[in-house]
């Protein structure tokens, strides 16, 4: 529950310094390392399954496309006002 918390305030702190797309970068960099120590750490290789894969690849493309709105509006905003 930190994580969501922590979640809605990091990306205000990030475009303080850095233009959204360069902190969408940073963010997708974070997941990978994340999601690479986890595979590795409890699951080792991925399995395949063509429908399973397509729809968490579109978790992918809508969590990007989503962070990227959240970080443009996260320059703009209060991010009390953007989260709710």
């Amino acid at each position: 529950a930190i994580t969501w918390g922590v979640w809605g305030l990091l990306p205000k702190l990030a475009v303080q310094s850095l233009p959204p797309n360069s902190a969408l970068f940073y963010e997708g960099l974070g997941a990978f390392v994340t999601a690479g120590t986890l595979s590795l750490l409890f699951g080792g290789k991925p399995e395949f399954d063509p429908e399973g894969s397509f729809y968490a690849t579109m978790i992918g493309v809508t969590v990007t496309l989503g962070g990227w709105f959240y970080l443009y509006a996260a320059k703009s905003a209060n991010v009390s006002l953007v989260v709710v």
